[in-house]
């Protein structure tokens, strides 16, 4: 059944004859009578006595009340619909990291803000190709929001340079320590005074995933200053938390502390057969930061990432952060 029916039919009941309420429509009489011996048949009930004026049955009276709430809600959608599209609709996509607790609660609040500004925006989790580092997913539109994962003895602290157009926006409820998830029975977990030096000899685990790049080439850096270049063994998975499923053994965890702390699902994973532990010679944050094309924000993006901005702002690292984050 239409929304063009329930019109006729409602208009019939108005006029109460076939010949003025077709005249009403603009259709012939033979149609709207077609049209309405359509309509009994669909709701298998007589809906005219066979009289003139037309009169309804119980069963008629019943279809007109409900032909006349739809059509009252059919014009609310269609007067609702006419004003919103005086209003550019947004689509911003954000690479789909929401595993990670402790990044997405910033971004879950900036989001409900937005839309409560720009009710047309639309957020959506997106995963873009794995085979693209987070510049390339903004570079190549995969995505509008993307997430760069870094570590650095500075907190805060970007140690590639951002390529052009691109701004970094820091996540301060991810920032914590790096500390390590070794095996219960190996013998570094053992020990209350591990350096990173005594990690040289060891393999460390990693995603195969190329939006960690810059965490790994950051963690090679760092262990390169220790006088070691560490040993890597890839995991390749489709369900990042499917990553923390592997037998430690002797290769190692290289974790976030606070996300660790922060994520249930993560430390259920890794509880029963790892030991959470830290340096003791140096003392290197993990931050991670969300990236955006500033020369192609709309203005449910700008605000977005305004509210972000202020997320900063209010938090304990404001005085860190600035605009570009790889001074």
């Amino acid at each position: 059944m239409t929304m063009e029916l329930y019109r006729e039919y409602a208009t019939l009941v108005i006029h109460r004859n076939f010949s003025s309420a077709a005249k009403a429509l603009h259709i012939s009489q033979p149609t709207l009578s077609r049209h309405m011996i359509a309509l009994e048949k669909e709701m298998k009930q007589e809906l005219f006595f066979s009289t003139q004026p037309l009169t309804l049955t119980f069963a008629g009276k019943i279809v007109l009340r409900y032909a006349t709430e739809f059509l009252d809600l059919y014009s609310s959608l269609q007067n609702e619909l006419t004003s919103t599209s005086k209003v550019l609709a947004e689509h911003i996509r954000i690479q789909d990291l929401l595993h990670i607790e402790a990044l997405f609660y910033e971004i879950a609040k900036a989001s409900e803000i937005t839309k409560e500004r720009y009710p047309n925006a639309c957020f959506s989790y997106v995963t873009p190709p794995s085979g693209l580092t987070p510049f390339e997913m903004i570079e190549k539109k995969y995505t509008d929001i993307a997430f760069l994962f870094t570590m650095n003895k500075t907190p805060y602290k970007i140690a590639e340079e951002i390529p052009d157009g691109i701004e970094a926006i820091p996540i301060p409820r991810f920032h914590g320590t790096l500390c390590f998830g070794v095996d219960k029975n190996s013998a570094l977990a053992e020990r209350d005074d591990l350096k990173l030096a005594d990690f040289s000899k060891t393999c460390f685990y990693f995603p195969a995933r190329r939006y960690y790049d810059s965490f790994k080439e950051a963690f090679v850096a760092i262990c390169k200053e220790s006088g070691f270049t560490p040993r890597f063994e890839l995991i390749p998975v489709n369900n990042p938390l499917e990553f923390y499923n592997q037998r430690a053994c002797d290769n190692v965890y290289v974790l976030n502390k606070l996300d660790i702390k922060a994520h249930t699902l993560i430390q259920s994973s890794l509880q029963d057969k790892v030991k959470f532990v830290s340096l003791t010679d140096t003392k290197i944050y993990v931050d991670a930061f969300a990236l955006y094309d500033i020369d192609n924000v709309s203005s449910a993006l700008e605000d977005f990432t305004e509210n972000l901005l202020e997320c900063v702002e209010r938090s304990s690292i404001s005085k860190y952060c600035q605009k570009q984050m790889t001074g």
